[in-house]
């Protein structure tokens, strides 16, 4: 039997998820260390509000304005009651219990800080081949559990919009959390499928810069405190 210590809070922000939604929380039920599901609607424009009020046992919070992925998770982890959150996005497809096991357990039985599920695809294992981009911690994905704690103490100056995933990679790897990472079988319905190719296509685009942004930070603002926390700890 699964303890309560052992159970997560999970956290989907969703815009625009009307077509995967449903099928997101049904695979996510079948996971034993799942103790609530937390779905921020975004300010969704299509059917989403309609089918997340025909779904049982989860909690919805709708924004009153767009708050972007990180904001919404933000608002999410607000609500949760339990010490690990697992963060994931309303888009996936081909889900399994295993997969959720996968990125649960070192977390809440391993005690790893964040654990990382990154999808299988070509584009993923070729930046993990970079050495490079595994040293910046570069990695982009919504499926990651992590603890609430650490959660908290990310700069409010990654929690906008894809800011984020950029944000929680740096800052769990630079400042000394236990952190880990696998390739799991899993997809995502692309933006120019959901959205159109030319509203997709934009929000690539935003997404993208974001991203972009991001990795700026963490080379500048970021370094400056990692080493100027590293030095006061020093002097004292």
């Amino acid at each position: 039997m699964v303890q309560s210590s052992e159970k997560v809070s999970v956290v989907i922000p969703v815009f625009n998820e009307a077509k995967t939604i449903s099928y997101v929380v049904r695979e996510l039920k079948k996971c034993k260390y799942v103790g609530e599901i937390i779905i921020v609607n975004d300010c969704s424009t299509d059917k989403t509000a309609i089918v997340l009020s025909k779904v049982n046992g989860v909690i919805t919070i709708t924004n009153s304005k767009n708050l972007g992925k990180g904001g919404s998770m933000e608002k999410g982890s607000k609500t949760a009651k339990y010490p690990v959150i697992l963060f994931c996005d309303g888009d996936y497809t081909y889900l399994s219990k295993r997969i959720f096991d996968k990125v649960i357990i070192p977390v809440v039985k391993e005690n790893y800080d964040m654990y990382i599920g990154i999808s299988d695809n070509e584009f993923n294992r070729n930046c993990l081949k970079n050495s490079k981009w595994l040293s910046n911690s570069f990695f982009i994905s919504g499926l990651r559990a992590i603890k609430i704690n650490k959660w908290n103490k990310l700069p409010n100056i990654y929690k906008k919009r894809f800011r984020i995933e950029i944000g929680l990679s740096f800052y769990i790897h630079r400042y000394d959390g236990k952190w880990g990472y696998r390739l799991l079988k899993y997809d995502f319905l692309k933006k120019e499928i959901k959205h159109g190719f030319w509203m997709g296509s934009y929000y690539r685009i935003r997404m993208i810069w974001d991203i972009i942004v991001a990795y700026a930070i963490t080379r500048t603002i970021g370094n400056i405190s990692y080493y100027l926390k590293k030095m006061f700890r020093y002097w004292i």
